[in-house]
């Protein structure tokens, strides 16, 4: 199901409002500063269409707006700026990361964004925040809207990005106290989401970088400010993702160092035991030859001795070993 919102802004008050259809977005006021639709789910190819001739959208963005797989890009038409990025979030006890496509068309007065449909976004902030902000550029630009949506999906971003540092904090304290399977299966999951997040942050900053360094008029100079910040955010994210990843690639050895140092422990301690039975094996292997002449077997106490002399060899042999430390 598709769902339509808009913001609008008249110079003074800023107006949301849900929207029913193309019908509804032909009947919002036309004399307004900026407007900002926002389209939840992209099945409706006609839709689509529609909205694109209503807003005399370039041909190759509906083009993208169809193919919900789209790189993230950005692309600048005569009057308009074309952009596709992914939105993460995280769901579920595990908090498991899902990327919605997200694609933002900015003109001078009007800003659309297209979502895929799944549950929930990230501007819900903005909904209630942008209509107290007072800033002058929020009265007049539709690129400071533009700005505050790619300022939300940034910082959800960064939250994403903490929380696999948790993950990877926790994971070596795993490893270090018990490197079983399960170890190595959320490592292969861990590195799986940090690469996902990758694949989104890196585009971004380069899409920022154009943004932030454009020369046209959509964009004033006082609002590349706002989209230098951002562009400086989306490198220190990718500086932490980095970082992080080489992070996942140490726990990767550290888990083969942590199973192959207690696979070493495991079989030092079968080696020493092995070690001890070694004698004993022999003494028992010699009065277990049944030869006719062997004093002891007549001896009332030979059985006794024997059983003693096994033992102090094994207490020796293991108290010889506890003092070299090898066990």
């Amino acid at each position: 199901m598709v769902e339509i919102s808009a913001l609008t802004y008249d110079g003074t008050n800023f107006t949301f409002q849900e929207i029913e259809g193309v019908e509804g977005l032909h009947a919002l006021p036309k004399d307004v500063q900026t407007t900002w639709i926002n389209i939840e789910g992209l099945e409706n190819k006609n839709l689509l269409k529609a909205v694109a001739d209503l807003y005399e959208l370039h041909p190759l963005i509906l083009d993208d707006l169809k193919e919900v797989s789209s790189q993230p890009k950005s692309v600048f038409y005569d009057e308009m700026i074309f952009v596709v990025l992914r939105m993460l979030s995280t769901s579920g006890v595990d908090e498991e990361i899902t990327s919605e496509h997200i694609s933002i068309v900015l003109g001078k007065n009007i800003v659309i964004t297209f979502q895929e449909g799944k549950e929930g976004d990230v501007f819900d902030e903005i909904r209630e925040r942008l209509p107290k902000v007072k800033s002058k550029h929020a009265k007049n630009s539709a690129a400071y809207i533009c700005y505050h949506l790619l300022h939300a999906i940034i910082d959800n971003y960064s939250d994403i990005i903490e929380k696999t540092g948790e993950r990877i904090e926790e994971l070596e304290e795993l490893i270090l106290e018990n490197p079983t399977k399960s170890a190595i299966v959320q490592l292969h999951e861990l590195r799986n989401d940090l690469l996902q997040v990758r694949k989104a942050i890196v585009p971004l900053r380069d899409i920022l970088f154009k943004l932030s360094n454009d020369d046209d008029e959509i964009i004033s100079k006082e609002v590349q400010v706002y989209y230098k910040d951002l562009y400086n955010h989306a490198v220190h994210q990718v500086e932490q993702i980095e970082a992080s990843r080489e992070l996942a690639m140490g726990l990767q050895d550290l888990y083969l160092s942590s199973a192959s140092t207690r696979t070493n422990e495991v079989m030092k301690v079968l080696t020493v035991i092995t070690a001890i039975f070694i004698p004993l094996t022999f003494i028992a292997g010699v009065y277990g030859m049944n030869f006719k002449y062997m004093p002891e077997l007549e001896s009332p106490y030979g059985y006794p001795l024997v059983l003693l002399f096994m033992l102090l060899i094994a207490l020796g042999m293991a108290i010889f070993y506890k003092i070299k430390k090898w066990f």
